[in-house]
């Protein structure tokens, strides 16, 4: 029987030669069947792999039967067996994409001048003996950011559709909390619907669109027609939602007839600050659906906020 997990790893180590390791860990990979995104760079290595447990822990084996990562630490989480589509392994200039390779230095025992943990006790004398200077990363969503949070602290909070949001959800590392149709009223949003602009495949790279040409006429008529069939659907099934309810229909079947599309929610993402930037380095590159890039390089602009070394993506 198959048990299909995740796991979630980085060490920084300095690396020699990434091409070296990059080729090693590739073929090891795919001799396990594992699928995921791995970057290896002259700081070290991250990963997130996802495959048959046993596979896994084979991988670990091996993987760690490197000097350099002999200390590495992998954290596990449940899998589908489907969590991603492909395996990527790739040599980048830094582990983490601050925008400064050179300036990050590393040893056999991490970052160079890097920090490090404090306890609770330790934490609050820093704070007593530092005051302002102090500055905190929350991570905590709205709904705990209620309860209580830090002095100016950053609440990320995502509005978007609800194909986007399962896009989002795919990232691993992160506690979500949605809006939920199934108990809030959707006029919570504003307007239900949001409508998406007009754009064409790339017949070359079925991951990539393109933007309408508004100097071609043919192109500007598809677009007519296509925004007039998004608002025609939109309303259609607004309306039967609305009697669906007021019939008594309950909420968590009657959202069954909203196109997900088109229709908005509100995602809330609780993650540590390496998630954030692993999360905006990845959907922030051409492969990542607009709508989703757009969304990652708004949160880059918040979080750069709390984090200025971050380079924000253009």
């Amino acid at each position: 029987m198959s048990f299909p997990k995740v796991i979630l790893y980085y060490i920084f180590t300095p690396l020699a030669d990434p091409a070296a390791i990059k080729a090693w860990q590739k073929n090891l990979c795919q001799s396990l069947n594992l699928t995921g995104r791995i970057i290896i760079s002259p700081h070290g290595i991250n990963g997130t792999l996802g495959g048959d447990m046993n596979e896994l822990k084979k991988y670990i084996r091996q993987t760690r039967s490197y000097e350099g990562f002999k200390k590495m630490k992998f954290k596990w989480s449940e899998g589908t067996g489907n969590d991603f589509p492909k395996l990527s392994v790739k040599v980048r200039a830094e582990l983490v994409a601050f925008g400064y390779p050179t300036e990050i230095k590393v040893d056999k025992n991490g970052v160079v001048g890097g920090g490090k943990h404090l306890k609770p006790h330790q934490v609050e004398e820093l704070v007593k003996h530092r005051g302002d200077d102090v500055v905190f990363f929350d991570g905590r969503n709205a709904y705990e950011a209620r309860v209580g949070k830090f002095k100016n602290a950053v609440v990320p909070e995502v509005e978007t559709t609800r194909d986007i949001a399962h896009q989002i959800i795919r990232h691993k590392s992160y506690a979500f909390q949605e809006f939920s149709q199934r108990y809030a009223e959707p006029k919570e949003l504003g307007n239900m619907f949001e409508f998406r602009e007009t754009r064409f495949q790339d017949t070359k790279n079925r991951q990539k669109s393109i933007d309408l040409d508004p100097a071609d006429p043919s192109q500007v008529d598809i677009d007519k027609t296509w925004q007039e069939y998004q608002r025609a659907i939109a309303y259609l099934a607004g309306e039967y939602y609305k009697w669906a309810v007021s019939n008594g229909i309950a909420k968590e079947q009657a959202r069954a007839i909203l196109p997900e599309g088109l229709t908005k929610t509100r995602l809330y993402m609780n993650g540590s600050l390496r998630s954030w930037i692993h999360y905006i380095e990845l959907r922030s590159d051409n492969g990542t659906q607009k709508e989703h890039m757009l969304i990652a390089k708004e949160c880059a602009k918040v979080i750069n906020q709390v984090f200025p070394m971050m380079k924000t993506p253009e």
